[in-house]
Protein backbone atom coordinates (compact mmCIF):
# COMPACT_ATOMS: atom_id res chain seq x y z
CA UNK A 1 0.00 0.00 0.00
CA UNK A 2 3.22 2.48 0.78
CA UNK A 3 4.15 2.12 -2.64
CA UNK A 4 1.32 2.55 -4.42
CA UNK A 5 0.88 5.67 -2.93
CA UNK A 6 4.56 6.09 -3.61
CA UNK A 7 3.87 5.57 -7.24
CA UNK A 8 0.90 7.38 -7.06
CA UNK A 9 2.95 10.59 -5.96
CA UNK A 10 5.42 9.97 -8.43
CA UNK A 11 3.20 10.16 -11.22
CA UNK A 12 1.16 13.05 -9.82
CA UNK A 13 3.54 15.23 -9.38
CA UNK A 14 4.49 16.93 -12.52
CA UNK A 15 0.83 17.80 -13.59
CA UNK A 16 0.20 19.17 -9.85
CA UNK A 17 3.54 21.41 -10.32
CA UNK A 18 1.85 22.61 -13.99
CA UNK A 19 -1.31 23.23 -12.52
CA UNK A 20 -0.15 25.16 -9.61
CA UNK A 21 2.44 26.96 -12.00
CA UNK A 22 -0.59 28.00 -14.14
CA UNK A 23 -2.54 29.05 -10.87
CA UNK A 24 0.49 31.15 -9.52
CA UNK A 25 0.95 32.60 -13.48
CA UNK A 26 -2.40 33.71 -13.92
CA UNK A 27 -1.94 35.98 -10.71
CA UNK A 28 1.07 37.69 -12.19
CA UNK A 29 1.98 37.53 -15.87
CA UNK A 30 5.16 36.34 -17.36
CA UNK A 31 5.97 40.09 -18.16
CA UNK A 32 5.74 40.92 -14.71
CA UNK A 33 8.40 37.91 -13.63
CA UNK A 34 10.85 39.48 -16.19
CA UNK A 35 10.39 43.46 -15.16
CA UNK A 36 11.04 42.06 -11.38
CA UNK A 37 14.48 40.06 -12.56
CA UNK A 38 15.61 43.33 -14.83
CA UNK A 39 14.57 45.53 -11.27
CA UNK A 40 17.37 43.64 -9.86
CA UNK A 41 20.54 45.20 -10.11
CA UNK A 42 23.56 43.28 -11.58
CA UNK A 43 26.16 44.71 -8.69
CA UNK A 44 23.60 43.37 -5.85
CA UNK A 45 23.14 40.07 -8.36
CA UNK A 46 27.02 39.53 -8.01
CA UNK A 47 27.00 40.47 -4.20
CA UNK A 48 24.61 38.00 -3.86
CA UNK A 49 26.18 35.21 -5.61
CA UNK A 50 29.00 36.27 -3.52
CA UNK A 51 26.84 35.96 -0.20
CA UNK A 52 25.85 32.59 -2.21
CA UNK A 53 29.39 31.08 -2.60
CA UNK A 54 30.09 32.14 1.73
CA UNK A 55 26.64 30.25 2.42
CA UNK A 56 27.90 27.42 0.94
CA UNK A 57 31.02 27.96 2.78
CA UNK A 58 29.75 28.25 5.96
CA UNK A 59 27.07 25.10 5.22
CA UNK A 60 30.59 22.97 4.64
CA UNK A 61 32.36 23.93 7.59
CA UNK A 62 29.29 22.95 9.68
CA UNK A 63 29.28 20.07 7.75
CA UNK A 64 32.69 19.38 9.00
CA UNK A 65 32.05 20.12 12.39
CA UNK A 66 29.72 17.45 12.54
CA UNK A 67 31.37 14.88 10.56
CA UNK A 68 34.69 15.52 12.89
CA UNK A 69 36.65 17.04 10.07
CA UNK A 70 36.58 13.88 7.75
CA UNK A 71 38.32 15.15 4.87
CA UNK A 72 39.38 18.75 3.54
CA UNK A 73 36.81 21.51 3.76
CA UNK A 74 37.13 21.50 -0.56
CA UNK A 75 35.81 18.20 -0.75
CA UNK A 76 32.94 19.26 1.46
CA UNK A 77 32.27 22.21 0.05
CA UNK A 78 31.99 20.56 -3.78
CA UNK A 79 29.84 18.11 -1.85
CA UNK A 80 27.29 20.41 -0.56
CA UNK A 81 27.30 22.52 -3.91
CA UNK A 82 26.04 19.20 -5.39
CA UNK A 83 23.42 18.43 -2.48
CA UNK A 84 21.97 22.07 -2.56
CA UNK A 85 21.36 21.80 -6.25
CA UNK A 86 19.77 18.03 -6.36
CA UNK A 87 17.68 19.50 -2.84
CA UNK A 88 16.42 22.40 -5.57
CA UNK A 89 15.38 20.48 -8.45
CA UNK A 90 13.94 16.92 -6.71
CA UNK A 91 10.55 16.61 -5.38
CA UNK A 92 9.92 15.91 -1.51
CA UNK A 93 13.23 16.61 -0.23
CA UNK A 94 14.74 13.35 -1.83
CA UNK A 95 17.73 15.25 -2.33
CA UNK A 96 19.12 14.81 0.84
CA UNK A 97 19.78 11.38 -0.05
CA UNK A 98 22.60 13.16 -2.35
CA UNK A 99 24.29 13.84 0.74
CA UNK A 100 24.33 10.93 1.94
CA UNK A 101 24.93 9.08 -0.55
CA UNK A 102 28.34 11.54 -1.63
CA UNK A 103 29.48 11.48 1.99
CA UNK A 104 30.01 8.07 2.18
CA UNK A 105 31.49 7.70 -1.52
CA UNK A 106 33.80 10.38 -1.30
CA UNK A 107 34.46 10.92 2.34
CA UNK A 108 33.81 7.16 3.44
CA UNK A 109 31.16 8.00 5.70
CA UNK A 110 28.67 5.05 7.35
CA UNK A 111 24.85 5.69 5.74
CA UNK A 112 23.96 6.05 9.35
CA UNK A 113 26.17 8.55 10.41
CA UNK A 114 25.02 10.95 7.09
CA UNK A 115 21.79 10.22 7.63
CA UNK A 116 22.28 11.07 11.73
CA UNK A 117 24.37 14.47 10.19
CA UNK A 118 21.65 15.64 7.75
CA UNK A 119 18.56 15.14 10.17
CA UNK A 120 20.72 17.12 12.93
CA UNK A 121 21.45 19.16 10.10
CA UNK A 122 18.22 20.09 9.30
CA UNK A 123 16.63 20.37 13.12
CA UNK A 124 19.75 23.11 13.82
CA UNK A 125 18.79 24.49 10.09
CA UNK A 126 15.17 24.99 12.46
CA UNK A 127 16.74 26.19 15.56
CA UNK A 128 18.64 29.10 13.62
CA UNK A 129 15.77 30.50 11.77
CA UNK A 130 13.43 30.48 15.15
CA UNK A 131 16.25 32.30 17.14
CA UNK A 132 16.56 34.80 14.10
CA UNK A 133 12.95 34.97 13.71
CA UNK A 134 12.55 36.02 17.02
CA UNK A 135 15.72 38.55 16.87
CA UNK A 136 13.93 40.43 14.07
CA UNK A 137 10.22 40.17 16.00
CA UNK A 138 11.90 41.73 18.92
CA UNK A 139 14.15 44.34 16.75
CA UNK A 140 10.95 45.96 14.49
CA UNK A 141 7.36 45.59 15.42
CA UNK A 142 5.78 47.84 12.64
CA UNK A 143 4.37 45.23 10.83
CA UNK A 144 1.06 46.51 8.69
CA UNK A 145 0.01 42.13 8.24
CA UNK A 146 -1.64 39.98 10.02
CA UNK A 147 1.31 39.84 12.71
CA UNK A 148 0.52 43.53 13.87
CA UNK A 149 -2.03 41.51 16.27
CA UNK A 150 -0.07 38.36 17.20
CA UNK A 151 3.31 39.12 17.26
CA UNK A 152 3.57 38.29 21.01
CA UNK A 153 1.10 35.05 20.93
CA UNK A 154 3.90 34.02 17.75
CA UNK A 155 6.77 34.86 19.51
CA UNK A 156 5.66 32.89 22.96
CA UNK A 157 5.10 29.90 20.47
CA UNK A 158 8.97 30.23 18.77
CA UNK A 159 9.97 30.18 22.30
CA UNK A 160 8.42 27.17 23.39
CA UNK A 161 9.76 25.52 19.85
CA UNK A 162 13.04 26.52 20.58
CA UNK A 163 12.96 25.40 24.20
CA UNK A 164 11.65 21.87 23.15
CA UNK A 165 14.27 21.91 20.16
CA UNK A 166 17.13 22.50 22.53
CA UNK A 167 15.43 20.02 25.26
CA UNK A 168 15.47 17.22 22.39
CA UNK A 169 18.76 17.24 21.31
CA UNK A 170 20.66 17.60 24.47
CA UNK A 171 18.29 15.00 26.21
CA UNK A 172 18.08 13.04 22.72
CA UNK A 173 18.46 9.29 24.79
CA UNK A 174 15.47 10.53 27.11
CA UNK A 175 13.57 11.71 23.82
CA UNK A 176 13.77 8.72 21.85
CA UNK A 177 12.95 6.32 25.08
CA UNK A 178 9.62 8.92 25.36
CA UNK A 179 8.54 8.32 21.47
CA UNK A 180 9.99 4.77 21.91
CA UNK A 181 6.58 4.52 24.51
CA UNK A 182 4.27 6.63 22.95
CA UNK A 183 4.41 4.86 19.32
CA UNK A 184 2.98 1.90 21.24
CA UNK A 185 -0.60 3.54 21.98
CA UNK A 186 -2.91 2.08 19.78
CA UNK A 187 -4.28 5.52 18.47
CA UNK A 188 -0.87 6.82 17.53
CA UNK A 189 0.26 3.03 15.66
CA UNK A 190 -0.66 4.81 12.58
CA UNK A 191 1.88 7.37 12.84
CA UNK A 192 5.54 6.98 11.61
CA UNK A 193 6.92 7.22 15.30
CA UNK A 194 8.80 4.24 14.90
CA UNK A 195 10.61 6.12 11.84
CA UNK A 196 11.25 9.03 13.85
CA UNK A 197 12.67 7.08 16.56
CA UNK A 198 14.78 5.35 14.22
CA UNK A 199 16.44 8.86 13.33
CA UNK A 200 16.94 9.95 16.80
CA UNK A 201 18.44 6.83 18.18
CA UNK A 202 20.97 7.42 14.89
CA UNK A 203 21.53 10.96 15.91
CA UNK A 204 21.75 10.14 19.93
CA UNK A 205 24.06 7.27 19.26
CA UNK A 206 26.57 9.45 16.99
CA UNK A 207 26.64 12.52 19.17
CA UNK A 208 26.56 11.04 22.69
CA UNK A 209 30.20 11.71 23.73
CA UNK A 210 30.98 15.00 25.29
CA UNK A 211 33.23 16.33 22.43
CA UNK A 212 30.88 15.58 20.12
CA UNK A 213 27.83 18.00 22.41
CA UNK A 214 30.65 20.58 22.39
CA UNK A 215 30.95 20.75 18.58
CA UNK A 216 26.86 20.91 19.07
CA UNK A 217 27.83 24.45 20.50
CA UNK A 218 29.63 25.34 17.24
CA UNK A 219 26.94 23.94 14.71
CA UNK A 220 24.68 26.14 16.35
CA UNK A 221 26.22 29.16 16.01
CA UNK A 222 27.22 28.20 11.92
CA UNK A 223 23.51 27.24 11.38
CA UNK A 224 22.21 30.76 12.78
CA UNK A 225 25.41 32.67 10.27
CA UNK A 226 23.63 30.11 7.31
CA UNK A 227 20.41 32.14 7.45
CA UNK A 228 21.66 35.31 8.79
CA UNK A 229 23.70 35.00 5.38
CA UNK A 230 20.69 33.69 3.50
CA UNK A 231 18.35 36.01 4.91
CA UNK A 232 20.63 39.27 3.61
CA UNK A 233 21.16 37.70 0.38
CA UNK A 234 17.98 37.32 -0.26
CA UNK A 235 17.19 40.80 0.43
CA UNK A 236 19.68 42.32 -1.21
CA UNK A 237 17.60 40.96 -4.34
CA UNK A 238 14.20 41.88 -3.71
CA UNK A 239 14.92 45.01 -2.07
CA UNK A 240 14.58 46.22 -6.13
CA UNK A 241 11.54 44.97 -6.77
CA UNK A 242 8.75 47.42 -5.02
CA UNK A 243 7.98 44.90 -2.17
CA UNK A 244 7.63 47.92 0.15
CA UNK A 245 8.29 46.19 3.28
CA UNK A 246 11.20 47.26 5.53
CA UNK A 247 13.99 44.88 5.90
CA UNK A 248 12.96 43.22 9.14
CA UNK A 249 9.42 42.22 7.95
CA UNK A 250 10.93 40.74 4.86
CA UNK A 251 13.19 38.97 6.95
CA UNK A 252 10.73 37.92 9.12
CA UNK A 253 8.54 36.57 5.88
CA UNK A 254 12.01 34.93 4.76
CA UNK A 255 12.24 32.75 7.76
CA UNK A 256 8.83 31.62 8.16
CA UNK A 257 9.23 30.72 4.09
CA UNK A 258 12.31 28.99 4.88
CA UNK A 259 10.55 26.70 7.45
CA UNK A 260 7.73 26.09 5.14
CA UNK A 261 9.68 25.13 2.08
CA UNK A 262 11.83 22.69 4.18
CA UNK A 263 8.45 20.74 4.44
CA UNK A 264 8.88 18.09 2.23
CA UNK A 265 5.75 18.78 -0.02
CA UNK A 266 7.67 20.85 -2.83
CA UNK A 267 7.18 19.87 -6.85
CA UNK A 268 10.10 19.34 -9.58
CA UNK A 269 12.46 22.10 -9.66
CA UNK A 270 10.63 23.48 -5.92
CA UNK A 271 8.56 25.61 -8.87
CA UNK A 272 4.96 26.26 -7.89
CA UNK A 273 5.45 25.12 -4.27
CA UNK A 274 8.09 27.69 -3.32
CA UNK A 275 5.80 30.81 -5.06
CA UNK A 276 2.81 29.82 -3.83
CA UNK A 277 4.70 30.02 -0.17
CA UNK A 278 6.33 32.96 -0.71
CA UNK A 279 3.06 34.77 -1.85
CA UNK A 280 1.26 33.85 0.70
CA UNK A 281 3.76 34.89 3.48
CA UNK A 282 4.50 38.54 2.05
CA UNK A 283 0.51 38.60 1.29
CA UNK A 284 -0.15 38.04 4.83
CA UNK A 285 2.83 40.58 5.82
CA UNK A 286 1.33 43.36 3.81
CA UNK A 287 2.55 43.39 0.30
CA UNK A 288 1.06 43.81 -2.98
CA UNK A 289 -0.24 40.30 -4.79
CA UNK A 290 1.18 41.38 -8.03
CA UNK A 291 4.69 42.00 -6.69
CA UNK A 292 4.13 39.16 -4.09
CA UNK A 293 3.81 36.27 -6.54
CA UNK A 294 6.95 37.88 -9.49
CA UNK A 295 9.28 38.24 -6.83
CA UNK A 296 8.72 34.81 -5.47
CA UNK A 297 9.14 33.62 -9.00
CA UNK A 298 12.14 35.90 -9.67
CA UNK A 299 14.44 34.81 -6.48
CA UNK A 300 13.83 31.63 -7.02
CA UNK A 301 14.83 31.47 -9.97
CA UNK A 302 17.96 33.47 -9.38
CA UNK A 303 19.09 30.25 -6.60
CA UNK A 304 18.20 28.28 -8.73
CA UNK A 305 20.76 29.88 -11.20
CA UNK A 306 23.13 30.42 -8.59
CA UNK A 307 22.92 26.82 -7.54
CA UNK A 308 23.61 25.66 -10.83
CA UNK A 309 26.55 27.30 -11.28
CA UNK A 310 28.11 26.05 -7.74
CA UNK A 311 27.06 22.39 -9.27
CA UNK A 312 29.03 22.88 -12.94
CA UNK A 313 32.07 24.53 -10.62
CA UNK A 314 31.65 21.44 -7.95
CA UNK A 315 31.52 18.80 -11.06
CA UNK A 316 34.49 19.91 -12.75
CA UNK A 317 36.64 20.67 -10.26
CA UNK A 318 35.73 17.01 -8.30
CA UNK A 319 37.03 15.80 -12.59
CA UNK A 320 39.78 17.97 -12.53
CA UNK A 321 41.41 16.49 -9.34
CA UNK A 322 40.27 13.16 -9.72
CA UNK A 323 42.29 13.00 -13.34
CA UNK A 324 44.86 14.69 -11.80
CA UNK A 325 45.23 11.99 -9.05
CA UNK A 326 45.00 9.48 -11.44
CA UNK A 327 47.99 11.40 -13.40
CA UNK A 328 50.02 11.22 -10.56
CA UNK A 329 49.48 7.80 -9.74
CA UNK A 330 52.65 5.62 -11.07
CA UNK A 331 51.82 2.98 -13.51
CA UNK A 332 52.35 -0.62 -12.07
CA UNK A 333 55.16 -1.95 -13.09
CA UNK A 334 55.39 -4.24 -16.15
CA UNK A 335 55.77 -8.04 -15.72
CA UNK A 336 58.26 -10.30 -17.70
Amino acid sequence: MTMDKKKLAGILIIPLTLILLAFLIKQTSIQDILNALSLVSPAFVLLSFILYIFLNLTRATRFSVMLKNPGNIGSIFNIVCIHNLANSVMPFRTGEFAFVYLAKVRLNTAMGIGVATVTLARVFDVLGVCLIFILSLSINRDYSGVLSGVTPLVMSATIVLIVMIILAIWFSQYFVAFIGRISEVNYLKKLPLLYVRSKMEEVSKYYSSRESKRNLIKVLFLSMAIWVIYSILVFLLIMGMGIGLNVWTVIVGVLISVIFTSLPVQGVGNFGSFELIWSVIFVTLGANKDVAVSSGFAVHIMMLTFAIVLWVYATASDRFISHYKNKERPSPAPTR
